[in-house]
């Protein structure tokens, strides 16, 4: 557990020192510099050249080898998130292993996600926030998610700009690796205020040809395993309710955050459609269709908490106790997951095939 406390210790410190970016008209610059150049090599090394770190890496292991025996037309098969086959099938036909897959899988999910931290007022500290769990949990545990999820968030900062087109590209892109990123195209017609009949009569010309094309079977696969056969999954209460407190905190004082309107009305139907998953726990038995889905939300918390210690005080004051509670909140969520949740045996101790490290 020390590498895992190490880290979140040091996006701490960075997060503390750091002063509020300004605005223009709720965009910010969110190209990288060489910190950030640096902090996503060091991420794409820690999350892709784990060793027999998380709960799926053996599943992992067996799919490559499988996928590896397959000829190339068989990755086209809807049965297989076809990004992530194809990728499997190149990095065995190249002579190279899991871990090559696993590398690229963290650089493109560390990409994304820097590129959102970066879109944002405080860039360290909504890195901060997603270490517990984004990080640590998502992107070592559920690699094919956690490519979806790292192009997703590109998207979402894509859509904020209104480029509707790189949008949907990126999206569809997503779905190789996981088809439930699909259901995203929803929130360019709920964010839109304008053109938004032509822009849902796209959507729904996007989503049939994807649906009929290569994903139908898969969505009934997923129906049938995660919703009628009421898959449960263990700690999902905990984790959706992660999204509620960001959540009603924007929907309470979205007029406090300096955003333009077209990404108020972005954010404000992610808080909802956050809200509306911690509701559907309790009508639903399906508590891992709603997790997985879930995961594409866990974002909010990132924007909210990197606007949270100004929007109650004068614009440009350092506010470094609310900086320190939500680095404290952050630091239970860690602390409670690598010692009490089931499955976080998975993730301990910490091994690193290229550094040889165990902590």
């Amino acid at each position: 557990m020390i590498l895992y406390w190490l880290v979140f210790l040091l996006l701490s410190a960075f997060a503390f020192v750091e002063s509020k970016r300004v605005t223009n008209n709720g965009f910010l610059d969110s190209s990288l510099n060489p910190l950030w150049f640096f902090i996503i090599i060091f991420l794409t090394l820690f999350i892709g050249l784990r060793f027999q770190v998380g709960g799926d890496w053996g599943s992992y292991e067996l799919y490559f080898d499988l996928v590896s025996y397959n000829d190339f037309s068989e990755i086209f098969d809807v049965r297989h998130d076809m990004g992530y086959a194809a990728l499997n099938w190149i990095a065995s036909k190249l002579g190279y292993s899991i871990y090559l897959v696993n590398f690229i899988c963290a650089f493109i999910f560390t990409y994304g996600l820097c590129y959102l931290c970066r879109s944002l007022p405080r860039p360290f500290l909504a890195l901060c926030v997603s270490f517990p769990y984004l990080i640590t949990v998502v992107a070592m545990g559920y690699t094919r998610q956690s490519v979806a999820i790292g192009l997703s968030m590109i998207a979402i900062i894509v859509l904020t700009k209104q480029r509707l087109f790189i949008f949907s590209f990126l999206i569809l892109l997503a779905a190789l690796f996981h088809k439930t990123a699909l259901l995203l195209f929803g929130l360019a017609f709920l964010a839109a205020s304008k053109n938004r009949f032509l822009i849902s009569i796209g959507l729904l010309i996007l989503l049939y040809f994807g649906y009929i094309g290569f994903l139908s079977e898969s969505f009934e696969l997923f129906y049938r395993f995660y919703v009628l056969n009421d898959y449960q999954s263990e700690g999902a209460l905990v984790r959706v309710s992660m999204l509620l407190l960001p959540s009603l905190i924007f929907l309470i004082w979205p007029h406090r955050f300096n955003l333009n309107s077209f990404q108020k009305q972005l954010w404000i139907w992610f808080a909802r459609i956050s809200i509306l998953l911690f509701v559907m726990l309790f009508v639903t038995s399906a508590s891992t269709a709603i997790d997985r889905l879930a995961l594409y939300f866990l974002p909010i918390q990132m924007i909210i908490f990197s606007y949270m210690p100004e929007i109650f005080y004068k614009k440009g004051e350092l506010n470094h106790l609310i900086v320190l509670a939500i680095i404290g909140y952050y630091s239970v969520v860690l602390f409670v997951w690598l010692n009490f949740a089931t499955f976080s045996i998975y993730w301990k101790p910490y091994s690193n095939y290229f550094l040889n490290f165990n902590g």
